[in-house]
């Protein structure tokens, strides 16, 4: 149809504009393109995106479609919007250079974790630091993710022992409303 018409050729035309304004060239953007709109993004949604996903995969020195996944696995396992893709890559950055992780294993751990850490209203940049203080404790990649989210069922539902020891400890994980307090103060 016409509409798809004018979609592929302003998808077209980033690709061409991004491959001559930044270190990757349009076949590349193209591939970033092609992922984004795989995770189910429509053209504005993916013309909104591809910039920030340029800028991850240049900070993590990896490959533009790789940093499209990570970027958009995150985004939708954590029940967030496009718009909030900078903020995204911001932390990913910080995490990455602030803890013993990298991208990619922060994009694993992610992938573990994020359906969980959204459900349980574990904010993304409080998962982020989760994940940054396991992997400086040698638990990173896909395995961080799995402990962290682990850790965030038990304290969902705690068995019986686990809720007495909370107790005797004076741990609170629950405000007032019973929201979950945030896993980094």
């Amino acid at each position: 149809t016409r509409t798809e018409g004018k979609a592929l050729s302003e998808l077209s035309d980033l690709a061409r504009e991004m491959g001559s304004t930044t270190q990757f060239s349009a076949t590349q953007a193209a591939e970033g393109i092609e992922f984004l709109g795989m995770a189910g993004f429509g053209t504005q949604q993916i013309m909104a995106a591809l910039p920030s996903t340029l800028k991850l995969a240049a900070a993590a020195g990896i490959e533009l479609g790789t940093s499209a996944d990570i970027a958009s696995n995150i985004l939708s396992g954590m029940r967030m919007e496009v718009g909030e893709l900078d903020h995204v890559v911001d932390s990913l950055a910080v995490t990455s250079t602030g803890s013993n992780t990298t991208v990619l294993e922060l994009g694993e751990a992610f992938a573990n974790v994020a359906p969980g850490a959204a459900a349980a209203g574990v904010a993304f940049n409080d998962t982020a630091a989760a994940l940054g203080v396991l992997a400086d404790n040698a638990i990173k990649g896909g395995r961080g993710g799995t402990a962290l989210n682990a850790a965030i069922r038990t304290i969902l539902k705690p068995s019986k022992e686990a809720g007495e020891l909370t107790e005797q400890l004076g741990l609170k994980f629950f405000d007032s409303a019973g929201n979950m307090e945030p896993l980094v103060n």
